[in-house]
């Protein structure tokens, strides 16, 4: 059986008042907007650790980094574009 105070890291009431709001509650991360500059430097920087233009796109669909359109998500190709030409 799955011990969900130790999970989560929190004590749960075994008779939550209703009307009363949650629980508990989850707040989301915020990231702060990123830059051409900052997407460049990042994926520059992986590609000298040997990543490759997939895998980059991985990593920055994971961390939720928007396209340069703001539209879709990354891919090898994109990656490869931005890198060729910053």
């Amino acid at each position: 059986m799955l011990d969900l105070e130790a999970v989560l890291g929190i004590e749960l009431d075994a008779e939550p008042a209703l009307g009363n709001g949650p629980v508990f509650t989850v707040e989301t991360k915020t990231s702060a907007p990123v830059t051409r500059r900052q997407i460049f430097d990042r994926i520059h920087r992986s590609r000298k650790d040997g990543f490759t233009f997939r895998q980059i796109a991985d990593i920055l669909n994971a961390n939720r980094t928007p396209t340069l359109s703001g539209k879709g998500r990354w891919d090898a190709r994109k990656v490869r574009r931005f890198y060729s030409r910053p």
